[in-house]
């Protein structure tokens, strides 16, 4: 992790060299992006057709190779942008809870919720697959797996400091590694996915992750 990495969120895109936050983008490059990760959701990057995103954005070819050269350059910008979009809402909504808890044992009680509902929600389930297949598609992608793990450097960092002003209010423990934690915390909530099929019981794994969770975060 570099320095700066800790101090602000990603804003620019290495691997196109565009801005990748909503608001910066043309409309032509959303739409584009909008169809893509609709066709990456419903049909994965081997059934991934570049006919049927243009047609849903209503963009020419010209349109695609000026801004993403080729279907490749189009396909890791479209992960990019999916991760990106699970990613950038999460750390705003948890320090806003966050700054209402008064307590250790309440912020035990927070990260047990948290976990029950990446656990049982339908939502949290999807938002873990579809995480889980980017990091996948990435794999043999180097560019776009340096991107990837680029973003999620800026993520686990807005993490770190949801925990980190906790810490600074004396409700958790001081000698935790906020950055450590948060990578922990994001593996363990992935780690649901792999194992949902065999334990098909929430109850099952929550009761090993939520008290793995927890004991660090406890004030000695």
């Amino acid at each position: 992790m570099t320095p700066s990495s800790r101090d602000t969120a990603p804003h620019d895109s290495p691997i196109v060299g565009r801005p990748v936050a909503p608001a910066k983008k043309i409309p032509t490059v959303q739409a584009i992006l909008d169809a893509a990760i609709n066709n990456l959701d419903e049909h994965g990057v081997a059934g991934f057709r570049i006919n049927k995103v243009l047609e849903e954005a209503h963009a020419s070819q010209g349109s695609l190779r000026h801004h993403f050269s080729d279907r490749e350059g189009l396909i890791r910008a479209a992960e990019f942008e999916r991760f990106f979009r699970l990613a950038i809402d999460e750390p705003a909504e948890q320090l806003r809870m966050v700054d209402q808890i008064a307590t250790n044992e309440e912020f035990c009680e927070f990260i047990a919720l948290q976990l029950t509902r990446i656990a049982t929600d339908p939502d949290a389930a999807m938002t873990r697959k579809s995480r889980i297949s980017v990091y996948a598609n990435a794999l043999e992608r180097p560019e776009l797996l340096a991107s990837i793990m680029w973003l999620q450097d800026g993520y686990l960092a807005a993490q770190a400091d949801v925990l980190k002003r906790a810490q600074d209010r004396g409700i958790l423990n001081p000698e935790l590694d906020p950055y450590d934690y948060a990578a922990f915390f994001h593996g363990l909530a992935l780690s649901r996915t792999f194992n949902e099929f065999n334990m098909e019981e929430p109850e099952r794994w929550l009761a090993i992750a939520i008290p793995a969770a927890l004991a660090p975060l406890r004030i000695p």
